[in-house]
């Protein structure tokens, strides 16, 4: 899918307007058969001068209530990505559950997709060239051990036992 260049001109329009007002849920169409929302659910707060996001329930449960009633009008289904779970008083599992209460339960059918985060890409990278290096020292070591022992091989022509050096 290609990516639509009015979306960010939507948000930047609501954003100006004074639009994007905690539980206000923005359904933008792109195409044919193809919608954007935008649930606007999370609230800034500071914690020790850091500024996290708290996810409000309520919002988020008015804004899934009038989603429920927009794909239900035009037949869609839902696709998300996984919302992350580091927001205060967050887990992923209330969120199955939300999504299962107000959308699956109501016959929306709903799918959720897990992208993998660059951090943890970084790291299981960081992890496979580590793994590697430890590859290349087992190896070496192996082949040092070999050095320091004489291999004797059994030539199946004359069936002569002979000393190899490597």
């Amino acid at each position: 899918m290609e990516k639509d260049s009015s979306i960010p001109n939507y948000y930047q329009e609501s954003k100006t307007n004074l639009n994007l007002k905690l539980g206000s849920c923005h359904l933008i169409k792109s195409s044919n058969n193809i919608y954007f929302c935008l649930l606007v659910v999370l609230k800034k707060i500071y914690v020790n001068n850091f500024v996290c996001f708290n996810l409000m329930e309520t919002e988020l449960n008015n804004c899934l209530n009038t989603l429920l009633l927009e794909a239900l009008d035009i037949n869609a289904s839902i696709h998300s990505p996984r919302i992350q779970s580091n927001f205060v008083g967050f887990s992923w599992y209330m969120m199955e559950r939300i999504l299962r209460n107000r959308l699956v339960n109501f016959g929306v059918d709903v799918t959720v997709y897990y992208f993998k985060r660059k951090v943890e890409l970084e790291r299981k990278q960081k992890l496979k060239r580590f793994s590697h290096i430890k590859e290349l020292e087992v190896e070496n070591e192996h082949l040092i051990n070999k050095k320091k022992k004489k291999i004797i091989n059994i030539s199946d022509e004359d069936d002569e036992l002979t000393d190899i050096d490597e």
